[in-house]
């Protein structure tokens, strides 16, 4: 039997669901750990980070030393407000996601950044505008792999990116300064007001030359990245490129799946396992209903379990009552 090690990231210091989350998860996984901001207890598998979490994939590096040991074969990462199927564990991770020493999973299907995204996600332009405008472009540049080879990794992995057209260039340069900028002065980078942002030049980051190159920015791909697991051989890795680009203040779900693309050959999605994804959004009314739909009684949720649900993201474990037997 393969040995798991849970690594569970809060965005938030939640102390209380520390006991809540090991109570659930205790039996199923040979170690927990929780990478909490700024935790002063002395609980020992509770590590405190120092990051903001928009960019959580800090914390996966920030916490490397404390969590990583050669003795488990995968790592699954887990945000605090994620519920697994009931039966998912140690046991079952490489049944359910078809995974393997060489292949990690991530529980959305990932795309490269285009135009669309920038338009209807207005939380991930300020990642753009961090990394185009950063004073250490040159250097994280070096780092990464170069565009025509991230292009080609990308091809392999079978992740595509649409083609942005020149119509749409110009509407999102019309859309764009009323709509973002502002967001990426004030909160992102307030220091540099003047910077006489070049909208042409970004958006055509976007748009393949006649060779099939990107001209002036990195590839980045996104995804929903509350839950994703690490074969061993390559956690180091993928925690130094998450690192870079935290520090590139590069939002999560952008560092995490990009992080992953570079570091494996081999990923498995929503689309490639018989489970699905169940992430609801701020506006869901499932979201607001399930709660008294299951009386708050996390007994309740997982004895009713959709065995076609992998996971239910998020549940506020606040709100729910951990009425289940250890």
């Amino acid at each position: 039997m393969k040995k798991t090690c849970l690594v569970i990231i809060y965005n938030h210091q939640f102390i209380a669901n520390i006991e809540k989350l090991e109570k659930l998860y205790g039996g199923r996984f040979d170690k927990i750990y929780h990478l909490m901001p700024f935790y002063t207890g002395n609980k020992e598998n509770v590590i405190p980070v120092y990051e903001n979490s928009y960019q959580f994939s800090g914390y996966v590096t920030q916490g490397l030393d404390r969590f990583f040991s050669e003795e488990f074969d995968y790592y699954a990462f887990m945000g605090d407000d994620v519920m697994l199927h009931p039966k998912f564990s140690n046991v079952t991770i490489e049944d359910m996601l078809k995974i393997d020493a060489d292949t990690a999973f991530t529980a959305r299907n990932l795309f490269v950044m285009s135009d669309e995204h920038l338009l209807s996600r207005v939380w991930l332009f300020p990642t753009v505008l961090n990394y185009m405008y950063s004073e250490n472009r040159e250097i994280v540049d070096d780092i990464l792999p170069s565009v025509p080879d991230m292009m080609v990794k990308y091809k392999k992995l079978g992740i595509l990116r649409r083609l942005i057209t020149e119509d749409k260039i110009k509407y999102l340069q019309d859309f764009l300064p009323v709509n973002c900028q502002h967001n990426f002065y004030y909160k992102y980078m307030p220091d540099y007001a003047d910077v006489n942002l070049d909208l042409k030049k970004i958006l055509s980051s976007f748009k393949d030359d006649e060779y099939g190159n990107i001209k002036y920015l990195f590839p980045f791909a996104g995804g929903f990245s509350d839950f994703f697991v690490i074969p061993k051989d390559y956690v180091k890795r993928f925690a130094y490129y998450a690192g870079v680009l935290a520090e590139e203040r590069i939002f999560a779900e952008v560092a995490v799946p990009t992080s992953l693309c570079i570091v494996l050959n081999k990923i498995m999605m929503p689309k490639d396992i018989d489970y699905k994804i169940v992430n609801y959004t701020s506006v869901d009314s499932q979201r607001k209903e399930m709660p008294e739909k299951y009386n708050k009684s996390v007994k309740k949720l997982l004895n009713e379990w959709n065995n076609e649900n992998l996971l239910v993201h998020p549940v506020k474990y606040s709100i729910w009552e951990m009425d289940i037997d250890e």
